[in-house]
């Protein structure tokens, strides 16, 4: 409301709107820009033009706890890559659940699960079906002798629920929480792991 005020204050104002997640197949969404659209430069385009970074996309028929916890060891392999070359960097994970009450409830079970029942059998399940990228975690977890139960310890310790953020549109505290996760790289930003919804 207010931006379609300031808008239609002044005949010869423009609006023009920026998106990198335009969904012109969804049937409103088209109908509602079609008309309006200067130019489309989807995400895809713009990461096979080389503006962004490689990412790399891991699946698995694990459970979605047993790939955060993939994902916690591949961020704590990362954390340990850059303190080798004496870099400062703390990698951050982001899990997106589809509704909030679906990332409320797997914030809560995850909480408690690394607090009372994360253990090295979770390393090990990760272990034996390690290929790529996680097999080489492995194998500079053991060249630097950190054990299963001291990287339990250190997951534990880091993940721990002081270390996570959990954001959605329905939370009274977002714009504070938003202020937090903008300034991740920060030395003194203690979160490494984001539950969100959509943001």
């Amino acid at each position: 409301n207010s931006v379609n005020n300031v808008f239609r204050a002044n005949r010869y104002n423009v609006m023009i709107e920026f998106t990198a997640t335009c969904d012109l197949k969804n049937e409103n969404i088209y109908n509602k820009y079609r008309d309006k659209i200067v130019y489309n430069y989807p995400l895809l385009k713009y990461r096979e033009d080389g503006y962004t970074k490689e990412f790399l996309n891991l699946q698995s028929t694990f459970t979605p706890l047993e790939r955060t916890i993939q994902a916690m060891l591949l961020s704590q392999y990362r954390l340990k890559l850059f303190e080798k070359h004496g870099l400062i960097v703390k990698p951050t994970i982001l899990l997106k659940s589809k509704t909030i009450a679906e990332n409320q409830e797997f914030y809560e079970m995850f909480v408690d699960y690394i607090a009372n029942d994360f253990s090295v059998a979770d390393i090990d399940k990760i272990r034996k079906n390690a290929t790529g990228i996680v097999e080489r975690m492995f194998e500079f977890f053991k060249e630097r002798e950190l054990s299963d139960q001291d990287l339990v310890a250190e997951l534990k310790q880091n993940f721990s629920e002081e270390h996570l953020i959990i954001m959605d549109s329905g939370d009274k505290n977002v714009a504070e929480k938003q202020k937090k996760v903008n300034d991740l790289e920060n030395r003194s930003n203690p979160y490494r792991m984001i539950f969100t919804v959509d943001m």
